[in-house]
């Protein structure tokens, strides 16, 4: 039993079993995994990387839209400009009556 779940038996020719059988017929199967191994690995790393990438370039964009609002306009400022607009009409002119009074 120890000699089965102990790697360091697994690779001996002594020790009977599938894997001992396999690695026995192909001295380059361990090396296959091992590389098998460090390939999943490194695409695992790529894909968390390429994760934080569209991350903080969602952040990026994020902070891009938030712009400052518009400086709202002071009452001293709507007044001038109502004061422009109502002497380059020529006046201040009557506002017509709502439509619910000119319906009544």
């Amino acid at each position: 039993r120890d000699q089965k779940r102990n790697p360091l038996y697994m690779s001996s020719a002594s020790s009977s079993g599938s894997d001992s059988e396999s690695s026995d017929s192909d001295p380059f199967a361990e090396e296959r995994r091992r590389d098998q191994k460090r390939r999943r690995r490194e695409a695992e790393d790529e894909a968390r990387e390429a994760r934080k990438r569209e991350k903080r370039a969602k952040k990026e964009k994020k902070e891009k839209k938030k712009k400052e609002p518009e400086k709202k306009p002071t009452a001293e400022e709507l007044d001038a400009d109502l004061g422009a607009y109502t002497s380059g009409r020529g006046g201040v002119e009557e506002a017509p009556a709502p439509a619910a009074e000119a319906a009544a």
